[in-house]
C-alpha cells in the first residue's frame, strides 16, 4: 500500500487517497458501519429524462437456515438494529452525495454478511447511466474503534459494486468487483 504523512494548517480541509493492497481485514469485536457517498449532483440527466441521483447500500445476511437482504424498501424484519439480524439501514439518501449508512450492531453466530452498492441510476436509463466510478462512489468502513478503510468504486461497467463479505468473527474479505445487481441472491464476483 501507499503510506504518506499529511500535514495541514488549522482550518484547512485535506483529501487523501489510499491504495488498498490487502485482501483481508480484522474488525473490532462488535460492529461495522458502511457509509456510502457519491457525486453531489441531485439529478442525473440522460436522453430518457432527468432522474434522482441515487445509490443504495445493500447487505445480505446468511446463517445457513435464514437468509435476509437489507436495503431501502426491503420490508419488515430486515431492518433491525437491536434484534436479530442486528443490521439496519440508518440513513437512506436519494438526491446525490449521501451519506447512505448501514450498520451491523452485533455479529450473529455462524453468519456471513455481504455488502455492496447498487447504482439505482441504471434503473432509469440502462444504457446512458453514469458508472459508479464516474459518480465518485466511496465507501468508508468503520468498526467500534473508528474508521479503518476507505474504498473508491472500481472503473468499469456493472451496476453493482460488491465490496466485501464478513464472517461471524468479524473477519472481512474484500471482493471489490463490479457485477450485475444480484437481487435477493447473495452477490458474487464475475469469473476472471
Amino acid at each position: 500500500g501507499l503510506t504518506e504523512v499529511v500535514a495541514a494548517q488549522l482550518g484547512t480541509i485535506v483529501y487523501h487517497q489510499f491504495v488498498i493492497t490487502k485482501s483481508t481485514l480484522l474488525l473490532g469485536e462488535t460492529y461495522i458501519r458502511a457509509i456510502v457517498t457519491w457525486s453531489s449532483l441531485e439529478h442525473i440527466t440522460t436522453p430518457l429524462g432527468t432522474f434522482e441521483n441515487d445509490l443504495d447500500a445493500h447487505m445480505w445476511f446468511d446463517n445457513g437456515s435464514l437468509s435476509l437482504h437489507l436495503y431501502s424498501g426491503s420490508g419488515e424484519g430486515t431492518n433491525e438494529c437491536n434484534a436479530a439480524p442486528n443490521m439496519c439501514l440508518l440513513v437512506d439518501r436519494r438526491l446525490g452525495s449521501g451519506p447512505e449508512t448501514l450498520d451491523v450492531s452485533q455479529l450473529e453466530t455462524n453468519a456471513t454478511y455481504y455488502f455492496g452498492v447498487f447504482n439505482v441510476n441504471q434503473v432509469y436509463d440502462a444504457v446512458n447511466y453514469p458508472r459508479l466510478s464516474q459518480l465518485g462512489a466511496i465507501v468508508r468502513l468503520n468498526d467500534d474503534t473508528g474508521l479503518f478503510e476507505t474504498f473508491h468504486a472500481p472503473q468499469g461497467d456493472g451496476n453493482f459494486w460488491y465490496l466485501f463479505e464478513m464472517d461471524s468473527s468479524g473477519v472481512v474479505t474484500i471482493r471489490n468487483c463490479l457485477t450485475d445487481y444480484p437481487g435477493d441472491e447473495i452477490p458474487t464476483c464475475p469469473p476472471p
